[in-house]
C-alpha cells in the first residue's frame, strides 16, 4: 500500500529520509537550529533498553509501516474525533502533508517548532530556514503546507541529506513507510502527522514523554506485529553543546571527520538493518 494522500496527489515528491539521529542532528543543525539538542536512537519498548534514553526527552519522532490496519485505524479516529466536535488548541504547531516523502522533514518541524517557549532547549537561529519559515507563517499567516511546497531552500537540503543515507531508498523492504511526532504541549501529549486532519490528543504526559509515546507506538505495533520496520527517535538536550562554540559548522566537521576515517580505513561504517530503524519514509 502506498502512502495515498500525500503521494497520489503531490506535485512534488522528494526522496526518503533515513531514521537515523546522526543524519537528522546535521539537517536540523543545518535548518537553523542551535546544537543544544540531539536525536537519540531508541533501541527498543522495553523498560531496560528505555532506560538507555536520555532524559529529560523534547519530543519524539516515529517511523512505522503504513498498512491497510494503520489506515484503517486512522479514518476512525479521524471519525470519532469530528464526531465529538473536537479542536486542537490553537497553539500547537502543525502542517498538512502535500509533498510526497516529505514526512521526516515534517515531523522534524513538528518536534521542533512546538518546543520553543521559554524553558526549552530548542534555540533557532535568525535569518536560518527554520526561523523564517515559521515567521512566515505565523506572522504573515502563509499555509505552512504551500510554504514548504514552494520553498527551494528546504527542498535542497532534504535532498541532500537524504541521498546520504545508508540505505538504499528503492529497495523493497523501505516502502511505505511514514513519519510522525509526539510532542508535550501543556501536559498533553500530541501526535502530529501531516496525513491526518490535525494534531490527535493521546491524554495526559505525565512525568515522561517518551514512556507515553511508547505506550501509542505500542497500539501502531499491534496493528502489525509481524512488521519490523518501527524506529523511534527522541529529541534530548545535547551533552556536548558548548555554548558560543561555532555551532553551524559543528555537525557537518563531525561527519566529515568520520566520513574521513572511513575512507582512510580507521574505522567500518555501521551494518545497518531496519529492525535497527535504519528504514526510509514515505
Amino acid at each position: 500500500m502506498a502512502e495515498s494522500a500525500p503521494d497520489a496527489k503531490a506535485k512534488k515528491v522528494w526522496l526518503p529520509l533515513e531514521s537515523d539521529p546522526e543524519l537528522l542532528d546535521k539537517y536540523m543543525y543545518g535548518l537553523g537550529v542551535k546544537p543544544t539538542v540531539r536525536f537519540a536512537e531508541v533501541y527498543g519498548l522495553d523498560e531496560e533498553l528505555l532506560g538507555l534514553v536520555p532524559r529529560p526527552v523534547h519530543a519524539v519522532m516515529m517511523l512505522f509501516p503504513v498498512s491497510e490496519e494503520s489506515e484503517k485505524a486512522r479514518i476512525e479516529e479521524a471519525e470519532r474525533l469530528k464526531s465529538e466536535g473536537y479542536e486542537a488548541p490553537s497553539k500547537i504547531f502543525w502542517m498538512k502533508q502535500i509533498v510526497g516523502n516529505a514526512c521526516g522533514t515534517i515531523a522534524l518541524i513538528h518536534a521542533l517548532a512546538n518546543n520553543r517557549e521559554s524553558g526549552a532547549k530548542v534555540v533557532l537561529k535568525e535569518g536560518k530556514f527554520l526561523s523564517k519559515f515559521l515567521s512566515q507563517v505565523e506572522s504573515q499567516g502563509a499555509d505552512p503546507a504551500v510554504a514548504l511546497e514552494e520553498d527551494d531552500d528546504i527542498e535542497q537540503q532534504h535532498q541532500e541529506i537524504a541521498t546520504e543515507a545508508k540505505s538504499d531508498p528503492n529497495a523493497q523492504i523501505n516502502d511505505d513507510l511514514h513519519f510522525i511526532a509526539f510532542v508535550n504541549v501543556d501536559g498533553i501529549m500530541y501526535e502530529l502527522d501531516g496525513r491526518k486532519t490535525g494534531p490527535i490528543p493521546h491524554g495526559p504526559v505525565g512525568d515522561d514523554l517518551l514512556a507515553s509515546a511508547v505506550r501509542v507506538a505500542q497500539e501502531f505495533v499491534a496493528r502489525k506485529p509481524s512488521d519490523p520496520r518501527f524506529s523511534l527517535l527522541a529529541l534530548v538536550d545535547n551533552e556536548d553543546y558548548v555554548e558560543g562554540e561555532d555551532d553551524a559548522d559543528a555537525a557537518e566537521i563531525e561527519a566529515e571527520d568520520e566520513d574521513e576515517a572511513v575512507a582512510e580505513g580507521e574505522t567500518e561504517p555501521a551494518t545497518v538493518t531496519v529492525a535497527d530503524g535504519q528504514a526510509q519514509s514515505e
